[in-house]
């Protein structure tokens, strides 16, 4: 903060988040500093602006202007936050960066929230909205309704701008959820109405610059997704005809999200269903609606969806498979285009995805491997002929190998290949990894899921620009509570104080199982008595040998052999600690989850574990092929419950900021629409333009960039 001697009380708090907006950021202080009414101070949270904004404020050199300062950008709803928090006064006001207010704002709407007739808590405005393109102001004027019930219909009320809330009211209603990038106010404004009335006064106290301000539309596609969720707990929603208002109008921010993205058959179609599942809304709105989005259709009638085509080996339960069932109907949900191609059906995910719509295609898996790849490969080649996509993505090396082959003479305009894991594999395959980097160079797009693999494209690459990082993504679900702990100990036979391991990870030889009993052999007495160790993953060839191992080891009846199973998530609601003990990894999937679910975890210091885990803030890093150091590690965590605590609560706010399953799509989908643009943009730059700006590269910032210095700062353990 620029004054931390700040103690005396204020009346109110002005809360202006601002990310970046440095050109526009003195307009709005302008309008808060010549206020009439003068008993106040202003919170400026910077939500990791890349521009200068302590630059913006020392221009006014006023003593009631602090800074709050977020490292990284995590979005509206945290930058409210942070200033409620910080703020002293009674009542809280917000202005949005970009907006303005008239110069008796404040003092007009503190009157009326004082005056004995009124005596409310929480108040809006009526506001001028100011477009670039138009001439005149528009006066929006919601003053004398029943505003709690007309939520229903949306957030007219700008609140960004325009709200007032004594503090007391955020102590009851509870903070702005930080899962929502987009519609955080409205969701907030319906929680509120819940228990208490929202008034309007019925003057136009503030400018709205609408056309300053662009929503991401996929930050409106997860927030949608979440109020869904919610719409019981809303009493505006108490009758069946109620429900259909809300649900219409959720329809009506989809279409408007699909026409931001330029899918206007998509938006037409949601348009309508909006219509049909409330067709109360006043006719004209309805004509002006369909009228836009049909004019717009025609013109743009050549702006079909993307067509994509993923081709991949076997959806089986593996990392990549399960990174390809996640994205591909969030992919479809929003206007994507996506079939997939298998190398071999028959995968136990198939059916998981074709129950949402999903193509699959390919042949059976039963010709010999050399005959089964020549008959791939023509008939992809066949089935890229017929569908003619836009984009091809190859996931893994022999369905790029194959996949490459294939799409000659296809018309294929973009081709896309996704490392998955590192390419230590090319040591054993020298002429496949000469002819991998032969394709490089036809390939208009290489990815990589963490900074080892993008490292190492690198390195086989010349073209620096093709290469693109996109990390891995998982839902955000509940974390794990002492009601789910005890409901999964119970199925496993565990008590609530059993110390308890799991790894989640096929049992592969560079997966690191035998590490691992190593370690636990060499302090299964100096852990908690009864101790247990969860093993799950599909048994690829070294079960039995890793099971003649633990007896050896007399560790048998510490251990509990799980096989192959889809819901993991089960097996982290009962751990203590996650295991990841891998020699090598591009960007494990398991240690998201296990991180999402609040779990702490321990990890080897290799590929993508690194970019996941921060030592001794979300977990430990050890030293791959050390069982020494792993067991340092494990007796370490076992020792300290409240450690374990902290990294778990740290790991599950690391993921939702930087490895969200939303956040992750959205990289995708900002490549493919920026494809066209590939002749004169880098492909970094392509997959992070987004409005907020947040990347993969450009809001890691942590001081952990390589193996060294993780190991570096784990070995406080040691």
């Amino acid at each position: 903060m620029t004054d931390d001697t700040r103690i005396r009380e204020v009346t109110v708090s002005v809360i202006v988040p601002v990310f970046n907006r440095a050109n526009v950021l003195s307009r709005a202080l302008r309008s808060a500093l010549a206020q009439t009414f003068t008993d106040f101070e202003i919170v400026i949270v910077d939500d990791g602006s890349t521009e200068d904004i302590p630059a913006v404020v020392a221009e006014f050199a006023d003593a009631r202007i602090s800074i709050v300062r977020h490292v990284n950008n995590l979005g509206p709803a945290a930058a409210r936050n942070s200033g409620i928090r910080a703020a002293r006064g009674t009542y809280i006001a917000f202005l949005d960066s970009d907006d303005e207010w008239l110069p008796e704002k404040l003092e007009h709407q503190i009157e009326y929230m004082r005056d004995p007739q009124t005596r409310c808590g929480v108040s809006c405005t009526a506001y001028l909205l100011r477009k670039e393109d138009v001439a005149k102001d528009r006066e929006i004027n919601l003053g004398g309704r029943d505003v709690g019930r007309d939520l229903i219909w949306g957030c007219s009320l700008s609140p960004g701008s325009t709200l007032i809330a004594t503090k007391t009211i955020f102590e009851e209603v509870g903070p702005f959820d930080e899962r929502l990038m987009r519609l955080e106010d409205w969701d907030w404004l319906l929680r509120c109405a819940n228990s208490h009335e929202i008034c309007v006064l019925p003057m136009s106290l503030s400018i709205i610059h609408s056309s300053s301000s662009t929503s991401n539309p996929h930050h409106t596609f997860e927030a949608l997704n979440i109020l869904a969720t919610r719409q019981n707990l809303y009493d505006v929603c108490e009758t069946y005809l109620d429900v259909m208002k809300f649900r219409s109008t959720m329809l009506l921010e989809k279409s408007a999200a699909y026409y931001r993205l330029n899918s206007i058959h998509w938006a037409i179609w949601y348009g309508l269903l909006c219509f049909l599942a409330c067709p109360f809304r006043d006719r004209a709105f309805y004509t002006r609606m369909l009228h836009t989005l049909l004019i717009r259709g025609v013109a743009s009638s050549s702006e079909n969806d993307l067509k994509v085509t993923f081709v991949v080996q076997r959806l089986e339960l593996g990392g990549t498979e399960k990174h390809i069932a996640r994205i591909v109907p969030a992919l479809r949900s929003r206007g994507m285009d996506i079939t997939l191609f298998a190398l071999e059906q028959g995968g136990n995910l198939e059916q998981r995805l074709r129950t949402r719509g999903v193509t699959i295609v390919g042949p059976k898996a039963t010709e010999p491997k050399f005959w089964r790849r020549i008959q791939s490969t023509l008939l992809l080649n066949n089935y890229l002929r017929r569908r003619r996509p836009d984009i091809v993505q190859f996931f893994l090396p022999e369905p790029y190998l194959i996949g490459s082959v294939a799409s000659l003479f296809t018309g294929t305009k973009f081709r896309i290949m996704s490392r998955r894991s590192l390419a230590n594999y090319q040591e054993r395959h020298r002429i496949f990894a000469l002819f991998e980097r032969w394709l490089h160079r036809h390939t208009n797009v290489l990815l990589g899921n963490s900074r080892a693999v993008v490292s190492q494209l690198a390195q086989e690459c010349a073209n620096y620009a093709k290469i693109g990082l996109i990390y891995n993504g998982v839902e955000i679900s509940d974390a794990i509570d002492d009601t789910t702990r005890v409901r999964s100990r119970t199925a496993l036979g565990l008590s609530r104080e059993c110390f308890t391991l799991v790894m989640v990870a096929n049992l592969v030889e560079y997966k690191g199982h035998r590490d691992l009993l190593n370690a636990l052999a060499l302090v299964r007495d100096r852990l908690p008595t009864g101790w247990r160790l969860i093993v799950v993953g599909r048994d690829d060839g070294i079960g039995p040998a890793l099971k003649r191992q633990a007896a050896e080891l007399e560790l048998t009846h510490h251990l509990i052999w799980v096989g192959e199973d889809p819901d993991v998530d089960k097996f982290f609601g009962a751990a203590d600690v996650a295991l990841l003990c891998s020699h090598e990894e591009g960007f494990s999937n398991s240690l998201l989850e296990a991180m999402q679910l609040g779990l702490p975890t321990i990890a080897t210091a290799v590929g993508g574990n690194i970019d996941a885990v921060v030592p001794h803030q979300t977990g430990l890093l050890v030293p791959p092929r050390d069982p020494a150091a792993l067991a340092a590690a494990i007796v370490y965590l076992a020792e300290n419950p409240e450690l374990r605590s902290r990294f778990g609560a740290a790991g599950r706010r690391r993921i939702e900021q930087f490895f969200s399953l939303a956040s992750c799509v959205e990289r995708y989908i900002n490549l493919y629409n920026g494809l066209d643009r590939l002749k004169n943009h880098a492909v970094q730059n392509i997959i992070d333009a987004s409005d907020d700006q947040r990347s993969a590269t450009a809001t890691l910032r942590d001081p952990v960039t390589t193996q060294e210095e993780s190991l570096a700062r784990s070995n406080r353990i040691a």
